[in-house]
């Protein structure tokens, strides 16, 4: 087999569009790809007309990043594509998204610091056959919210080493059915330099080259050159990535009350830092807190006026979280947070407009904190989430898999009952 290894991120409409990625390992990768594609069963491969974009990943040696944007496609059709090269070919297969949601469900994974390479309690560590527990469920897309790789972790690989070992050893587990998963991802601490917003600048994109083949814009999103944004897929559903380390709260909550989609019945938001912490980092644990409550007062207002964004998907303290339902009103509470705007977030009577956080990552190592937002929360726990999108509303299973128990919340449009939820015990199959 050749040194390419493919993967996909989530393209800005997946229903006619793909983002078709790839690594090539080895000084030969440096030029001559070519891609072409067909629809399943046919027998003429179609030439690529679109760019390939790429070239040698940063920090590394002969390891080259490429990407293609293949568009034009038909909906909900399964592709077949292949990647060309003097070294030799690599065939893989790909589905692009429904443009309606009528009896069709549209299936997806959330995961969080699963962080490879790394000792620590829950983490992925060595181990890429944890990566089956997520494909055995065959997700259609993958949130990533931060944390696939662990800065630091040893002092023999750089980060760009580990970008490569999550491409070239974790992620085939997603094709292990036979077809590409596309991801979008937000950045965690880690791949930026496990840095946080400092109180003085946040972690420069110029000091993080190495993350951007995942997470850099490439016109996936507005706006360019950032690692936030949103994604529409068909007339369903939205979902919008923030970055809590790059770039500044109030800069990305300025860009939501002028951007954010409120006419797109389903909208989802995920993030590495939550906004309402709920377990201690030890003595970094302060500055993670300030963090979220600086993201909580600059996003909410616009998340919350939006009228469809109910939840908010999250990692990097390690534990196992959900809060209770929250809103915003006028007046103060003696439990509640200061907006940006003066108005103040509280918690929210069943039935009213509100909003849910979950969270908060796969790895579990650490002890957890109780706070007036905090519904339940976890310790000693490996977890991740299950989405399913329905033209009526959709339905987010907090999976424990290490009991294995799970929890269950569902979300329909209609705005009288936002958020029902039901405890499911002895989950099989885990």
């Amino acid at each position: 087999m050749p040194p390419i290894y493919p993967y996909a991120t989530l393209s800005p409409d997946a229903t006619s569009s793909f983002d078709l990625h790839w690594l090539h390992e080895g000084p030969d990768g440096i030029s001559g790809h070519s891609v072409d594609f067909r629809k399943k069963g046919e027998s003429t491969w179609i030439p690529a007309i679109e760019p390939i974009i790429g070239g040698l990943m940063a920090a590394s040696n002969h390891k080259y990043f490429y990407w293609i944007r293949l568009s034009g496609l038909k909906s909900d059709t399964i592709y077949e594509a292949i990647i060309r090269h003097s070294e030799g070919d690599v065939t893989v297969e790909f589905k692009t998204f429904p443009k309606r949601l009528f009896k069709r469900t549209l299936f997806g994974i959330c995961i969080q610091d699963v962080h490879i390479r790394r000792s620590a309690t829950g983490a992925w560590n060595n181990d890429v056959t944890k990566m089956d527990i997520v494909s055995n469920d065959n997700p259609e897309f993958i949130i990533f919210a931060g944390d696939w790789i662990t800065n630091g972790a040893d002092t023999t690989s750089s980060n760009a080493d580990k970008q490569v070992d999550w491409v070239k050893n974790f992620l085939p587990r997603l094709d292990c059915h036979g077809r590409l998963v596309p991801i979008f991802y937000v950045p965690g601490n880690h791949e930026v330099g496990n840095t946080h917003w400092s109180g003085t600048a946040p972690s420069p994109l110029s000091d993080n080259p190495q993350c951007n083949d995942f997470c850099k814009n490439k016109e996936r999103f507005e706006p360019f050159d950032v690692y936030y944004g949103q994604i529409k897929i068909g007339n369903y559903i939205n979902i919008v990535g923030l970055d809590t380390h790059t770039q500044w709260a109030e800069t990305q909550g300025d860009w939501l009350d002028e951007n954010i989609d409120s006419q797109t019945p389903i909208g989802i938001i995920h993030y590495h830092n939550p906004m309402f912490v709920a377990g201690d980092r030890g003595t970094s644990g302060l500055e993670s807190w300030r963090q979220g409550l600086t993201a909580s007062k600059q996003w909410m207002p616009a998340i919350y006026d939006a009228g469809n964004y109910f939840l908010g998907l999250s990692g990097n303290i390690h534990i196992r979280k959900a809060t209770y339902q929250l809103k915003i009103q006028e007046t103060e509470e003696t439990n509640s947070i200061e907006l940006k705007d003066g108005r103040y977030l509280v918690q929210a009577n069943e039935g009213e407009r509100s909003f849910v956080e979950l969270g908060e990552g796969w790895t579990s190592n650490r002890n957890t904190l109780a706070f007036w937002h905090t519904r339940y929360t976890q310790s000693s726990r490996e977890h991740y989430y299950r989405l399913w999108i329905r033209k009526d509303g959709y339905e987010v299973e907090d999976v424990d898999v290490s009991t294995p128990s799970s929890e269950m919340f569902e979300f329909p449009i209609k705005r009288v009952k936002f958020m029902n939820s039901r405890s499911i015990n002895n989950i099989g199959g885990l």
